[in-house]
This record gives structure tokens, sequence and C-alpha cells, in this order.
């Protein structure tokens, strides 16, 4: 649960700052914006 909070945090930063995400998605590095980042893990 801490992890999660953690992660929802750095979102909602990112998001107030307008910078992009960088996760690893199929071995490869990619930028996500933190909005489409929240709008996936609200229909996961």
């Amino acid at each position: 649960m801490a992890l999660k909070a953690a992660v929802e945090k750095v979102v909602e930063e990112h998001m107030r700052d307008g910078q992009p995400l960088y996760i690893w998605l199929d071995g490869k590095v990619i930028e996500v914006s933190a909005q489409e980042l929240r709008e996936q893990s609200t229909r996961a």
C-alpha cells in the first residue's frame, strides 16, 4: 500500500508540474505523460 501511495504522489506531482514520467515497458524506456498514466491506471 505504501508503494502505491508513493507512485500516486509522484504522478500527481508530475501532473502539477507538467513533467513527463519515464517508465520501463517491453524492454525500453518510454516517456509517458502523467495524465496518460493516470488514465491507464484507472482503466485497469
